[in-house]
């Protein structure tokens, strides 16, 4: 799944996440059991908490899973500074939904 395809330098807003998750049928990609992997160009300059729970939260509820079990599942390619941004949303929603 490329992200390259989305429009914008920041990724934003859980609504902009569900939409994005719709886009690429995440749900379907979800089913087929198999690790999703994602690749996030550099341009993008931010992933916002709120875009990665609208795009990821409901998978993260499925699995009951703690951050080591999430990346066997989704593979992130990105920048550095991206992924951090990813595993702040990442831990953000664990926290929360293991409140």
């Amino acid at each position: 799944m490329d992200l390259n395809r989305l429009p914008g330098e920041t990724l934003v807003g859980r609504r902009n996440g569900l939409i994005a998750k719709e886009y690429f049928k995440l749900d379907e990609l979800f089913a087929s059991k198999e690790q999703i992997s994602i690749s996030i160009p550099n341009r993008f300059k931010a992933i916002t908490s709120s875009f990665f729970l609208g795009m990821f939260e409901s998978y993260i509820l499925k699995l009951n899973c703690d951050k080591s079990q999430f990346y066997e599942r989704f593979h992130f390619a990105a920048p550095e500074r991206l992924r951090r941004q990813i595993d702040t949303g990442l831990q953000d929603a664990i926290e929360a939904n293991h409140a």
